[in-house]
């Protein structure tokens, strides 16, 4: 990663408070927001879209961090309590179901694919899964004619973990969800 802006101050209820804007793998925009011994955070979007996204946050981050009781409102808001906790291993950098996957894909510089399917499910719906590397990343974009999306991103040395989802959408008929998420 690439840190492009940082900013720390002190909270008066939560104590130190560091906000880092950046890039990471050439293709992903970052926000990562730690709160000494309470929380920790990152907000990830695609280069174009997220820069301007984490430095909006960003800059509201900072403007709240005065007030203690707003700091503490925008962190609920943006990152929900968490009930289970995921490994980290297993946890992608970037995962997206919604439409815009699509639109983050597309716009992947120099998007090389490795592998890459296309066939049509009993159902009706035609499925292409795709896997392949990104600058410093790997990426799985599968689509289906239902206007399902989904794009998955992880570090080049977690490959094995978009290998082996990949492989599970062949097998399955791939309903674009990893086991374990929705």
């Amino acid at each position: 990663r690439v840190a492009t802006c940082e900013s720390h101050w002190i909270d008066p209820r939560f104590g130190s408070v560091r906000a880092e804007w950046g890039r990471a793998g050439g293709t992903l925009a970052y926000l990562y927001v730690t709160v000494v011994d309470r929380f920790r955070g990152v907000l990830v979007g695609s280069r174009e879209a997220g820069i301007e996204l984490t430095h909006r946050f960003g800059e509201a981050l900072r403007e709240t961090g005065a007030d203690s009781g707003q700091f503490d409102a925008l962190l609920d808001a943006t990152w929900p309590t968490v009930t289970e906790q995921e490994d980290p291993a297993h946890t992608p950098l970037y995962e997206n179901h919604l439409a815009s996957a699509q639109q983050v894909w597309s716009q992947l510089p120099e998007r090389h694919v490795t592998k890459d399917s296309t066939n049509e499910e009993p159902d009706g719906r035609q499925k292409h899964v795709e896997l392949g590397t990104t600058p410093g990343l790997v990426y799985l974009y599968w689509a289906n004619t239902f206007d399902q999306r989904q794009l998955v991103m992880v570090e080049g040395q977690r490959a094995s973990l978009l290998e082996d989802y990949y492989q599970e959408l062949l097998r399955s008929g791939g309903q674009g969800s990893r086991e374990g998420r929705d």
